[in-house]
Formats: C-alpha cells, structure tokens, sequence
C-alpha cells in the first residue's frame, strides 16, 4: 500500500509487495520503500513535460521574419509544394518527406513537360501518365527557400491542410518550409 504521510513522504509497506492480509500487510509493520517528493519538483515536471518541444512542419516568411503557419509533423509525414514554373509556365510539384532528424528529404519532383531549371533525368510517369517523375535520389535538405511571385502560384498541401501561398505573403518576399521544435502546450493551445 502507498500512502502519504507527514512531510511529504512516500510510503510503500509490505502489503504492496506481499500481497497477504498479515497484520505487516494492513500497515502495520516497517516500511520498505520511503521516497521523499516536493511539490513544486512535481510542478517543475508537469512543466517540463507540457513545454517539451514537438517537431512541426513550419512556413516563414524571410522579409518579416515571422512563422506564417506551422502544423505537427512526424517522420515520414510527405507534403507537396507547388507552383507555376515562371518559364515554362507549366504545373511542377515536389514532394518532401519529414525526417526522423527533422531534415527534409526531397521524395520526388512532378511536371508535364521539361523545362529551364527542372530535373533532366526522369525515372518514370504518373498513373494517370499526365506527369515526368524525378526522383529525389535521397537528396536531403535542412529547409528550402522559395521567392514569391505572382506568376506562380505557390501551394503548400500537408494533410488536410492547403496554403495557397500567394495569398499569406507578399509577391517579392521568400517563404522558408522548414521542420522546428515547437512547444507541444502551446501546440495544443492553438498557438500556432
């Protein structure tokens, strides 16, 4: 049985270990264990614990150095990224992986046609043979950096969740996608 006494001390006695109905078991005979807690050491680890950091996907924007959006990610979570190649003026998709280390691994590279600046070597088709499939080839990013404009229509799709892109920074500005450590309290909070 564990019971508190005075000045906050733990006391586990025999009935815990034995399990019998002797008269040590009902408490009445020496305790074995006696631990010593401080409530506010308890406090200062429900603190600890709340404020532990969690890994989110987060989007920034440079110019104003602030987090735009930001959602909880796990290791191997995949989002896709989007835009308007400024050239060629065709759809390109990269898909990017979430890393165990919080890296980010490119998964694979999307687009109906070649273009200035776009994979050369493709490593096979869409299922609806609409797209080239570039893949990522294991290459491994700790962010990446994208310039807004409005010519291309940037969209981050992460779960349920699709930013169009255009529309949360200013055209001229760099969103950064990127996984941090964020406090799990605040996470649930809301405080994104």
């Amino acid at each position: 049985m564990v019971r508190l006494l005075r000045n906050n001390v733990l006391v586990l006695d025999n009935a815990a270990l034995s399990g019998d109905n002797s008269p040590m078991a009902d408490g009445g005979g020496l305790p074995i264990l006696r631990v010593s807690y401080s409530p506010s050491l308890a406090g200062s680890a429900l603190v600890g614990l709340v404020f532990t950091p969690v890994q989110t996907l987060e989007v920034a924007s440079r110019q104003r150095g602030e987090v735009l959006w930001r959602a909880r990610a796990a290791a191997g979570d995949v989002f896709t990224f989007s835009y308007i190649h400024s050239i060629e003026k065709i759809p390109v998709e990269g898909r990017f992986a979430v890393e165990t280390d919080g890296w980010l691994r490119v998964v694979e590279t999307r687009f109906p046609s070649y273009g200035a600046g776009l994979p050369l070597q493709v490593t096979g088709k869409s299922a609806d043979g609409k797209w080239m499939v570039a893949a990522g080839g294991g290459e491994r990013l700790p962010h990446f950096s994208f310039y807004i404009s409005p010519i291309n229509l940037a969209c981050l799709r992460f779960g349920d969740s699709t930013l169009e892109l255009n529309n949360l920074i200013e055209s001229g500005d760099v969103v950064t996608v990127a996984v941090r450590g964020y406090p799990y309290l605040l996470m649930r909070l809301g405080y994104n």
